[in-house]
């Protein structure tokens, strides 16, 4: 899951939420505001984060991601625009930005599993050198690719996820 809301712009200070290209209302706004403080920490697990680099990597997926996302972002174009590594982290929303990168803002944990057979490492690591751009490195990210256990599937149903998983809470 990544929680970085696009062409949202979020500012906790503001008493009604700033302007944006969304059709969000301002109900939708308000509350996402509301919600935005109360989040501790953030958990990637596993996860496509780079379209292109994992078609670079695994150029078999192709058939798999053309018929998720469609052809006309390929090789570079709007794929990469829509995948948030390929962005510098000043591009964000500005409160976006400013909530994660904040002293007080969430914890932010990546997390692979080695036995994952779909996925290689690549994704997860490029990820974490992303935040760690943008958050810089500190207590407040961390890297994990020892406590998920098993296939890329089969790690959601062993007892390692909850071991992760509880880190999470015991640090956010």
């Amino acid at each position: 899951m990544v929680f970085l809301l696009p062409n949202v712009r979020i500012s906790q200070s503001a008493s009604t939420p700033a302007e944006s290209d969304t059709t969000w209302s301002s109900t939708e706004r308000t509350k996402l505001l509301q919600l935005l403080p109360k989040i501790k920490g953030l958990a990637f697990l596993d996860g496509i984060y780079d379209l292109n680099d994992l078609l670079d990597e695994y150029p078999g997926y192709e058939f798999f991601v053309e018929k998720a996302f469609g052809t006309d972002g390929k090789a570079g174009e709007d794929w990469d625009k829509a995948c948030v590594p390929k962005q510098a982290p000043e591009t964000l929303p500005g409160e976006t930005c400013d909530w994660l990168k904040s002293r007080d803002g969430p914890k932010l944990f990546v997390a692979h599993a080695m036995e994952d057979e779909l996925l290689s490492e690549r994704q997860s690591l490029g990820w974490h050198k992303w935040l760690a751009a943008l958050v810089g490195e500190s207590n407040r990210l961390a890297y994990d690719n020892s406590t998920l256990i098993g296939s890329h599937d089969g790690s959601l149903q062993h007892e390692g996820l909850g071991h992760f998983l509880a880190k999470v809470v015991n640090r956010a």
